[in-house]
């Protein structure tokens, strides 16, 4: 009996040593601790968000949204009034057998280049680029207007004063009476990139402030057809819906920023086929400033005429490229002449800028 008793004493001492040393030991070992706890947790936490993030998709709508809410109030609508003189045909006039009793009489015969008032409208778009009023849009909305009215997206109508165009360009800049109007900022077109996403913001069809999204298909373009296109051509591509109307309103990137001035389409319809125009922002600041200061834009004159390098042209010459121009004419007394440029010479940089082409 003292035996085990004797056993059970022992075996208690070293239970309450074991015990002892588990709780005071400073190297004792780990335990379920609010770290380890926590991890499973954390882990599962970090894989569940990483299958809630939002996809691309919801993230581009959402800057969409973003940039409609900020730069669309600086998008107005553009109404012009226009008074053509237009040749008149037809018995409206007066009487067919007129000028055969102005003769009879005695009368002198009235002159068959009669011309008839013709009183008509059109539209576009344009936008706010400082909150005192001044609006950037295109020169063939404006030109030869005789009342410009713009309507704001609260529904305000001012009459808007041109203070200058440009239609090299087809840049105009028009100015209403007033303060604090919302505006839209002049970005760096040249930093743009193909397949950028872009936003445009107007009127197509007097569907006010429609927006449209694509990307930018190219730069560069330079159309070359002549008629009423502008004479400096270097154009964004997008396949962002642009109709009529759309003309004037900006392309957006996705900072808000205006990277072009939408211009003109091409298309055999006379509707959107995915090809638009749009002027770059880089160049609309510098007609800006211009037609700010000037009312119109000065440029310079170099006085030569000349070509694009071809192949043939390139082996003729001896040269190692295409890119460059060929001076093919050299106006006399031009500043050209004067700086000693002559015919046949290949210009492949002005002021630290390559020349790609004669364009």
């Amino acid at each position: 009996m003292k035996k085990y008793l004797w056993i059970g004493g022992i075996s208690f001492l070293a239970g309450l040593l074991l015990a002892g040393w588990v709780l005071l030991s400073p190297d004792k070992p780990a335990s379920i601790s609010n770290t380890q706890i926590a991890g499973p947790k954390l882990t599962n936490h970090l894989l569940a968000a990483e299958k809630d993030q939002p996809n691309p998709e919801m993230v581009v709508g959402q800057n969409f949204v973003r940039i409609v809410e900020k730069v669309g109030p600086s998008v107005v609508r553009i109404v012009v009034e226009r008074v053509e003189q237009v040749p008149s045909f037809g018995f409206d006039e007066g009487w067919p057998f007129e000028d055969f009793w102005d003769r009879f009489f005695g009368n002198p015969p009235r002159s068959r280049d009669r011309k008839q008032e013709y009183r008509s409208q059109a539209q576009g778009s344009g936008f706010f680029i400082s909150s005192d009023g001044y609006i950037l849009t295109n020169n063939h909305i404006v030109e030869n207007a005789t009342k410009v009215t713009v309507t704001t997206l609260e529904g305000k109508e001012y009459e808007a004063k041109p203070i200058g165009r440009d239609a090299a360009t087809d840049l105009a800049l028009l100015k209403v009476e007033g303060k604090d109007f919302p505006y839209a900022v002049l970005g760096d077109s040249s930093a743009i990139k193909v397949g950028e996403w872009v936003l445009a913001i107007g009127n197509p069809f007097g569907m006010e402030h429609t927006v449209t999204a694509g990307i930018i298909s190219a730069k560069g373009r330079q159309l070359g057809l002549g008629g009423n296109t502008p004479t400096y051509e270097d154009f964004i591509q997008t396949d962002a819906a642009i109709n009529r109307g759309n003309s004037g309103g900006p392309l957006l990137n996705l900072k808000g920023e205006v990277i072009g001035i939408n211009s003109n389409i091409l298309t055999p319809t006379g509707g959107n086929i995915g090809i638009g125009f749009a002027i770059p922002s880089d160049l609309a600041k510098k007609v800006v400033a211009q037609l700010k200061e000037k009312g119109r834009v000065v440029r310079g004159r170099l006085g030569i005429r000349g070509t694009d390098i071809t192949e043939a042209m390139k082996k003729q010459f001896n040269l190692t490229t295409t890119k460059g121009v060929i001076v093919s004419q050299v106006e006399p007394d031009s500043p050209a002449e004067k700086a000693g440029i002559k015919k046949y010479d290949v210009i492949v940089e002005i002021n630290g800028q390559p020349v790609e082409n004669w364009k």
